[in-house]
């Protein structure tokens, strides 16, 4: 299977695009046209340059890589793992932790909450309580779930 930043028509896209001076934090909206007219079928998977947009330059202001440190791009596929810059950018990629949605992160919240409990029935009593908490809330934000969990921490030590 070809690696996707080796691929080449990725990297070129994405130099022929204007790097944008800020990136907004709003929610980003894939065009879903361009993700229906991807095509899985193939033996490889499909190419992802249609995925490429300006909000792409975002890892390398991540990184601080400025225009002198991307020059790598210019570079055919097979020299790019001679450039530390491009290094960097793959070892960065494979290490990144990634939570893919709100969901993910709630489930890890509370699983975090759940593990404080050093008994089965706290850990009972934890699991239901974030659920009923879960369910009251409008917005549900990490250091709310965090508040709780300390909350179940202090009244285990109480008992």
């Amino acid at each position: 299977m070809k690696n996707i930043l080796t691929e080449g028509k990725m990297t070129k896209k994405l130099f022929s695009l204007p790097r944008p001076e800020e990136f907004p934090l709003d929610k980003q909206v894939v065009n879903k046209e361009v993700l229906l007219s991807l095509n899985y079928s193939d033996k490889e998977p499909p190419s992802l340059t249609p995925l490429i947009t300006g909000q792409s330059w975002m890892i390398f202001d991540m990184l601080k890589h400025n225009r002198a440190e991307i020059q790598w791009m210019k570079l055919p596929p097979e020299f790019l793992n001679t450039n530390d810059f491009y290094c960097e950018l793959t070892a960065f990629i494979k290490n990144i932790a990634v939570v893919n949605d709100a969901t993910e992160r709630a489930i890890k919240l509370v699983q975090e909450l759940i593990d404080t409990a050093r008994s089965e029935e706290k850990r009972q009593d934890n699991f239901l309580f974030s659920n009923v908490y879960k369910r009251n809330r409008k917005g549900r934000k990490k250091t709310d779930y965090k508040a709780a969990a300390l909350k179940g921490i202090a009244e285990d030590a109480i008992e």
